[in-house]
């Protein structure tokens, strides 16, 4: 079973309630899933900070999924919470739109549910390696943070040592 899967949490904001064999199906590839109203999205997300969003865009809801998912992006980085469009409309003026509304990904539906798994994980994959990568700096600017400390220590030690031995050669060649 893979780790990234089973830790996952994916939130699918749909106004639509017949979509419960969506969910089932999602559900088989041991993801937490659950479901809000577009209404909620933003307030759920913000709260529980899922690791992906999932937005069905239609007409009637669109421009609102756009506008959520543009404020879920505002406050949340992408290496936090994924969002991904699906769309019955296959426009690349939509898809455009979706990406500038910061999604990382967008379907055009119908589709087949292995290739949306396969879209989560390779989000949730990249979202982990940016995490590692983010951490990794982190170790790295703290490293070289204690070294300079270290090397300035040093300087210090270095500079009274100098400071010592001329105060002492002074001292011998003062006193011959």
């Amino acid at each position: 079973m893979n780790t990234i899967v089973e830790q996952s949490s994916i939130l699918y904001a749909n106004d639509a309630a017949e979509n419960q064999l969506f969910i089932d199906s999602v559900s088989e590839h041991d993801y937490r899933i659950s479901q809000c109203s577009l209404e909620e999205c933003l307030s759920t997300t913000l709260e529980q900070k899922p690791d992906v969003v999932l937005f069905e865009l239609d007409d009637t809801f669109k421009k609102r999924s756009l506008e959520i998912g543009s404020a879920i992006r505002k406050h949340i980085d992408h290496t936090v919470t994924g969002i991904i469009y699906l769309s019955n409309e296959a426009s690349n003026e939509l898809r455009f739109e979706c990406y500038d509304s910061g999604a990382d990904d967008f379907i055009h539906k119908p589709f087949d549910i292995d290739i949306l798994i396969d879209r989560i994980e390779l989000l949730l994959k990249s979202k982990q390696a940016e995490h590692q990568q983010k951490s990794n700096n982190e170790q790295i600017q703290k490293l070289a943070s204690t070294s300079i400390s270290v090397v300035g220590e040093q300087g210090v030690i270095i500079h009274f040592l100098q400071d010592s031995i001329s105060l002492n050669t002074s001292r011998l060649n003062g006193s011959q």
